[in-house]
């Protein structure tokens, strides 16, 4: 019996189903599964020599417990990569808000914020202590910035990542987490210094890389030209300006600022230029160096990863005359890739960049045969255009769910964008070589890119300025994530070979989509809750009542609370909604809730349910507990750390719960 006589994808779809059940089934119970589904396969292979019945009872039973044994090593795969990445990171007991001796290392610069310059750095010790793992560190702007290797003395706390304080915003510490970032430092000159410089393979490939992207901004004479260039070709996008990259996403063409097959396949057609005089063996043997030293130089982030594994793929298959391109091929691709990093499953490029693959090898054929030309320029943009939709068919549902917008102009902006990128993605490569060997070579074909890079600047402008360019702040629940790809994939089966069949399966997972549409909007309309969130101003209280909704707060009239109220309005589906300033008490579903604010809050002698902390308020706590005799506690985001200190200790001593927004994020009831 040989297992690829059925489609791998559906040992793929297991695999990643196993994956994302960690949470669910525990690593004990994993290896429990794995075994009985190991010896289910030992004892199917001895019941009847079945390799010459392809499709018997027999060999659909070993097709199904291969899929287990696969949802079983999926479990155990995550499970072993989560244990090895604890066992790294020790630093759980030195987030106590005491101060530490702590020894880091810097690495990767990370975009900087209003306030902050940010990095990854690698911990070495807390307290004379060997103790390894990642964190997140903060530096005021006006400091000055660590380079890569760099080895610091810093005397401060060891803080919790900052959790999701708002409903439907952006889980900045759960995707840290995927990265096994544990924990955030924040410095200033006053706590930390410089005490010497790191050396690893590691630091090498990053002090290379940053050696390599300063030598290709020296043959520019303009600054957004060389910070695109930079993006091109290293994915680096912190310079660049972030009008430029909203226009950019609103076009669509978001992906060919992240390096991805675009870019690995105009290297590979150089390189295979470079070395044509090499006999085949060596020269694909050299490619696949150079390509996999490129995917290191530029982060080998996930997406990076697919393309170069693709390419490898293809030149090994092109070496046994194999064919290269296959929905099988990606799917082993995407299989090896999750094994070696089984968190690139959450990793949002990675979804995009495989949804992009399977969709243009499953929905391109079907475009193709449609349109024939005898011209080479109509045949070119044709299949610019084929691709590009295909791409976009197969990514739809993920730019909903995770960016919650569609630009309608995506084909417009990939036909503008694709041949000017294609064209400075080669002279990019170029300035580069020549900005080692012949650095007056490397400004002449720079004035070249700088040219280029203007018409697609202005280009992505115009696109960007036309009406009815995108669809913001679609309303998107994951159960439609997998309905409106069980209908993209039913279009597709029904576009490949037409017949009566395959349109009552489209029309069925048209249904699908409407009756989902339907129970969530039911299940929502009928919800009640109340939410606390907090930021450094103070505290928003949503309250929803079935479809209506009314927002408590003191300062939602400024700008920044606009997109924290919108994307409240998205994750419920309200339509009403209203605005009332924070009142000191409230009454929600027959439980009373004081807003301590203010001192005056001291003389009520009223029984409450909930309070609700905020502002630096100096009060005598033990006593306002005591009047009040609260069930709860729930403690803001904008309180110094030695009040809170205080709050809680009292709370510990009377056995009141509290919920520190800064620490557990919004409180939701």
């Amino acid at each position: 019996m040989r297992v690829l006589k059925f489609s791998f994808l559906g040992i793929l779809t297991t695999f990643i189903i196993g994956l994302v059940s960690n949470e669910f089934i525990g690593f004990g119970r994993a290896v429990l599964l794995l075994i009985i589904a190991i010896v289910g396969l030992i004892l199917i292979s001895f019941l009847k020599p079945f390799q010459y019945f392809k499709y018997s009872w027999l060999s659909l039973l070993f097709y199904a417990m291969t899929c287990f044994t696969f949802f079983s090593l999926g479990l155990v795969t995550y499970h072993i990569h989560d244990a090895n990445s604890y066992q790294l990171n020790h630093i759980e007991p030195f987030m106590d808000n005491e101060n530490h001796s702590i020894s880091i290392v810097f690495g990767e610069e990370l975009k900087s914020n209003s306030y902050n310059q940010r990095f990854y750095a690698s911990l070495e010790g807390i307290d004379n202590k060997e103790v390894k793992g990642k964190l997140l560190v903060s530096l005021p702007l006006d400091s000055r910035t660590p380079k890569i290797g760099e080895q610091w003395f810093c005397y401060t706390r060891v803080s919790k990542l900052t959790p999701l304080r708002f409903l439907g915003g952006f889980d900045y510490s759960k995707y840290l987490h995927n990265q096994e970032v544990y924990g955030q430092l924040r410095l200033s000159e006053n706590n930390s210094y410089k005490i010497g410089e790191k050396s690893n393979w590691g630091l090498d490939v990053a002090r290379g890389r940053l050696n390599m992207m300063e030598r290709f901004q020296s043959a520019f004479s303009l600054n957004q030209a060389s910070q695109l260039g930079i993006s091109l070709l290293f994915g680096e996008r912190n310079s660049l300006d972030s009008d430029l990259i909203r226009d950019f996403k609103n076009t669509g063409v978001m992906h060919v600022l992240a390096i991805s097959g675009l870019h690995v396949g105009i290297l590979f057609m150089m390189l295979q230029f470079l070395f044509k005089w090499i006999p085949r063996i060596p020269r694909e043997l050299l490619i696949l160096l150079c390509l996999w030293g490129f995917a290191l130089l530029s982060g080998l982030s996930a997406s990076v990863f697919r393309a170069v594994l693709m390419f490898t793929i293809v030149s090994v298959a092109r070496l046994y005359r194999r064919q290269p391109y296959s929905m099988n091929t990606v799917g082993f691709a995407m299989l090896f890739s999750l094994c070696l990093n089984p968190k690139w499953i959450y990793d949002i490029g990675f979804q995009l960049s495989y949804a992009a693959v399977f969709s243009i090898l499953f929905f391109y054929p079907i475009f193709k045969k449609y349109t024939y030309s005898k011209w080479w320029a109509f045949r070119y943009f044709k299949d610019l255009v084929a691709v590009s939709i295909a791409a976009q068919v197969g990514i739809f549902p993920l730019l909903l769910f995770y960016f919650h917008q569609f630009p309608w102009y995506f084909l417009l902006g990939n036909i503008v964008a694709i041949p000017l990128v294609t064209l400075l993605l080669f002279s990019g490569f170029i300035i580069l070589f020549f900005s080692f060997v012949w650095l007056d070579l490397a400004k002449l074909v720079a004035y070249v890119f700088e040219w280029l890079s203007q018409l697609l600047v202005y280009g992505i402008k115009v696109v960007n300025g036309l009406p009815f360019g995108t669809s913001d702040n679609v309303v998107f629940h994951y159960t439609l994530l997998f309905s409106l790809g069980l209908f993209l994939f039913s279009l597709g089966v029904c576009l490949k070979r037409f017949n009566s069949k395959k349109i009552l399966i489209v029309l069925v997972a048209i249904f699908i989509v409407q009756l989902n549409v339907f129970f969530i909007d039911y299940n929502l309309r009928r919800e009640s809750g109340l939410i606390v969130s907090s930021d450094s101003k103070g505290i928003l209280v949503f309250v929803k009542e079935k479809d209506e909704s009314v927002v408590y707060s003191d300062h939602f009239e400024e700008k920044r609370y606009h997109k924290i109220i919108t994307d409240y309005q998205r994750v419920n589906w309200i339509d009403n909604i209203s605005f009332s300033k924070m009142p000191i008490g409230f009454e929600y579903n027959d439980s009373r809730y004081l807003v301590v604010s203010k001192p005056e809050v001291l003389y009520i002698n009223d029984k409450q349910d909930v309070l609700l902390i905020t502002n630096a308020v100096k009060l005598n706590y033990d006593r306002l507990f005591e009047q009040t005799d609260p069930k709860l506690v729930v403690l803001a985001s904008n309180m110094p750390q030695w009040i809170k200190g205080y709050i809680k200790e009292s709370c510990n001593k009377k056995r009141i719960p509290f919920h520190d927004i800064s620490e557990k994020g919004f409180y939701k009831l």
